[in-house]
């Protein structure tokens, strides 16, 4: 007995060994190849393949036709499921993959419009234009990984069928791209409930440019729950379930030839991503006999947004301009199917989706009615038209442009002047580009489409949709827009904070506090020549310009009299602290309790 025992126990592990041995032999065959020969249809030359230490791919070929395909092969090979799930955002698709738990976030992404304004860019493509065939040359290498290669592990665990890549596809990662960097669906609805629960004092505080002409939304139901506080929250939920991180901000600088110890423009860019396993930065290096570049692309598109060679530099961060505006709109009373504008009363327009919510055996149904100002957010809270009627006007998808077009311009720019003449065509998202080139310029611009409204709208505020004073907006010509070139200081910067004026207009924004921006210039503005090395570790400096002038107010308002002896040593600690957060430094957690402590009081 106990022998038989032994001998099923042994089958028993032999059997896991086996089944083992086998998980293993599988999963080695699902990683991505970094050596051998491959025959990729479109591809009309030799083209060769060297990945680095990185796994960053080094691509020559004869042309940047060919170039393309490989880079879409093995960007595949890399991030096929990342692209997967970035393209599926804008289709409101991720339902289908997640459950109910994605249902608001389809409902968000189907409801902006940015397919429709994606198909719109699309359809103005020709097949003789440069960006379109490097697009197509892209696509078929990834297709081409699709139908041969070996298929991601998350395709099996999902049960996610594979489906061709298309050019919409690419405009959608970039519309989703450009949603992440417009806080204004989020920050509108709160200072405006901000306002209208608490009170223009509390807006003092924010310090925000107001007056008192602005739309209050007026309350309607329970009094704890408006509209624009369900807003925010609803979206919050909807950003939160999203599997890719969002663009959350980025520090750059460029030092001209003055501030550098070789006497050649350095440029750094740092953009601040959410951390996500894979990266959101897919690194390669194209070359070929009339082109190179090495580039930081996103899932799913052949373009590099940040991008070096011998002749120039680019690097962004995001501008956070205002470029949206929420309207409410009026309902007719007598018909909900429309609302009112100067004209009278208009037909709102329809669009219908059917959203695929895995476990789920019908699909449920998503019915958007649209405005001149653009789609109607608030059905997604109310499921009618009982309470308030808020439209979201986007510059991203209410003006035509095509995003593919500028970058690639942008990309294939042999001079900061041909460089600089693309620029205004990117209306949306609002971006600070940086740029630094081997003539020794340096230059910074903030694009995108600025406007301004009636003087009487405050910019942060629901607005009224009815009359057309509220619905005007003026569009200021590229050259308003802010923008330093071979500045004297010999060094530009940014870090998503406020800009100064262009001819006395200041442009509004959700700009971020300016303690980034102010370090940046502490450590730049003086006699020091910099290195490469230097400037790299620059971007790792953990020292803050604000902390320590806090801490001093404070503790001149702190009466220290009867401090116990544990108290008087972490003020004294506190006293030499010069705002840095390095490992071993002590004030940061102390400070941070205090502001806690202070705060809550």
């Amino acid at each position: 007995m106990k022998r038989k025992a032994i001998k099923l126990l042994g089958y028993f592990f032999l059997t896991l060994g086996v089944l083992a041995l086998g998980v293993y032999v599988w999963t080695r065959s699902l990683k991505p190849a970094y050596e051998g020969t491959l025959t990729l249809d479109g591809v009309n030359t030799p083209v060769s393949v060297y990945f680095d230490d990185y796994g960053v791919p080094h691509i020559e070929a004869e042309n940047e036709l060919d170039a393309a395909v490989a880079l879409g092969y093995v960007h595949a090979q890399d991030r096929l499921w990342q692209m997967e799930l970035l393209r599926r955002i804008a289709r409101g698709e991720l339902s289908a993959l997640f459950g109910e738990r994605a249902l608001a976030t389809d409902q968000l992404f189907l409801t902006l419009g940015i397919q429709e304004n994606s198909q719109k860019q699309v359809d103005q493509l020709k097949s003789t234009d440069p960006e379109f065939q490097l697009i197509e040359a892209y696509l078929s290498g990834i297709n081409q990984f699709q139908e041969n290669g070996p298929t991601p592990i998350e395709f099996y665990l999902t049960g996610v069928k594979k489906r061709p890549f298309t050019i919409l596809d690419v405009y959608n990662s970039l519309g989703y791209m450009a949603f992440s960097f417009a806080i204004g669906h989020r920050t509108d609805p709160m200072i405006t409930y901000i306002n209208n629960t608490l009170g223009q004092d509390y807006l003092e505080d924010l310090a925000l440019e107001y007056d008192d002409q602005y739309l209050q939304i007026p309350h309607s139901g329970q009094p704890d729950q408006p509209d624009a506080l369900a807003m925010i929250q609803w979206i919050d939920q909807a950003m939160n379930q999203l599997p890719v991180p969002s663009f959350i901000g980025s520090n750059s600088w460029v030092l001209g030839p003055e501030k550098t110890v070789g006497g050649k423009v350095i440029l750094a860019n740092d953009p601040h991503i959410g951390f996500s396993s894979p990266s959101v930065w897919y690194e390669a290096h194209i070359k070929t006999p009339n082109y190179e570049k090495y580039g930081y692309h996103i899932a799913g598109v052949p373009i590099p947004l940040l991008a070096h060679n011998k002749k120039y530099a680019n690097g962004l961060t995001m501008f956070e301009n205002d470029d949206l505006d929420l309207y409410q709109e009026k309902v007719n009373p007598n018909n909900p199917e429309q609302y009112l504008t100067d004209r009278g009363w208009t037909d709102f327009g329809k669009r219908r989706y059917e959203i695929h919510v895995k476990g789920e055996e019908n699909p449920r149904i998503l019915e958007v009615k649209d405005t001149h100002h653009g789609p109607v957010i608030s059905d997604l809270l109310t499921n009618g038209f009982e309470r308030e009627v808020i439209a979201s006007n986007w510059v991203y998808t209410q003006m035509e442009f095509d995003v593919i077009k500028s970058l690639y311009a942008l990309q294939h720019a042999q001079d900061i002047a041909e460089f600089a003449s693309h620029l205004h065509e990117i209306k949306a998202p609002g971006l600070n580009m940086m740029y630094g080139d081997q003539h020794d310029n340096i230059a910074w611009w903030a694009i995108g489409q600025l406007y301004s409204t009636t003087d009487s709208i405050a910019p942060h505020f629901i607005k009224t949709g009815v009359t057309t004073k509220d619905s005007h907006i003026n569009l200021y010509p590229f050259d308003n827009n802010p923008q330093s070139i071979n500045p004297e200081s010999h060094y530009v910067f940014t870090a998503n904070n406020a800009t100064s004026t262009m001819d006395g207009v200041l442009f509004p924004g959700y700009y971020a506090p300016d303690s980034r921006a102010r370090r940046i210039d502490q450590l730049l503005n003086n006699d020091k020549k910099w290195d490469k090395e230097q400037v790299a570790e620059m971007m790792f400096d953990d020292t803050s310009s604000v902390t320590a002038e806090l801490v001093n107010q404070w503790l001149k308002q702190m009466d220290q009299r009867d401090l116990s002896p544990e108290a008087n040593q972490v003020v004294g600690i506190l006293k030499q602290w010069e705002g840095s957060y390095g490992l071993e430094e002590l004030a940061p957690a102390f400070f941070h309790r205090w502001e806690y402590e202070w705060l809550s009081s």
